[in-house]
């Protein structure tokens, strides 16, 4: 009687699970799309005062790996991945600001056969979004190519993820205000684009 009860039990917070899983996410992934993303990106504007730090984005490419702010699997802190090197264990309602040689990169996070392949020019920004997918006894992340606009509404929400959490602090900006600084100048400079 007690086993049949526990599988009982057992059954139950597995359905929820997947349930809530499911609630969480109704919106579907964006599709990876590499060219129509770069070519809907204008080269960068040339500026009369160039400085160190925007020279350095030109010669650059800057990858957003960000995770919205959720209650549902709070807990999980899976870790993210560049190029098989571990940057961090992604935190709730944070976010990772990178600074990559320009080339083809791959991003995943535990599970590598699910991961975002980019051949990135110098200067290119991307995003990829977190998303939390049902498992069979717990919850997994996975990354999806996301659309600039949505992706700084939802940066514009979050924090850099901790120090304590990073692994790898070589393509990973770790100075916090930095990240902070950059990620509201793009935020900034996307909010007159969606008025006029």
């Amino acid at each position: 009687m007690k086993y049949l009860m526990r599988s009982v039990v057992c059954a139950l917070l597995i359905a929820y699970g997947h349930a809530a899983v499911r609630a969480q996410d109704q919106q579907p992934p964006a599709a990876p799309s590499p060219s129509p993303q770069a070519e809907q990106q204008p080269p960068p504007a040339a500026t009369t005062e160039p400085s160190g730090a925007s020279q350095a984005e030109e010669k650059t490419v800057t990858v957003y790996i960000y995770r919205p702010k959720k209650f549902v699997g709070s807990a999980l802190e899976p870790s993210v991945f560049c190029d098989g090197v571990e940057l961090g264990r992604m935190d709730n309602g944070r976010y990772i600001m990178l600074r990559l040689a320009p080339g083809t990169h791959r991003f995943h996070m535990t599970e590598k056969d699910k991961r975002v392949e980019e051949t990135l020019k110098p200067g290119q920004v991307i995003y990829l979004r977190f998303r939390l997918e049902p498992g069979m006894w717990k919850g997994h992340g996975n990354l999806y190519l996301a659309d600039e606009e949505e992706a700084l509404k939802e940066l514009k929400k979050l924090k850099p993820l901790a120090a304590d959490k990073l692994k790898d602090k070589t393509m990973v900006v770790t100075d916090m205000a930095e990240a902070e600084a950059e990620t509201k100048k793009r935020v900034s400079e996307q909010t007159p684009t969606k008025k006029s």
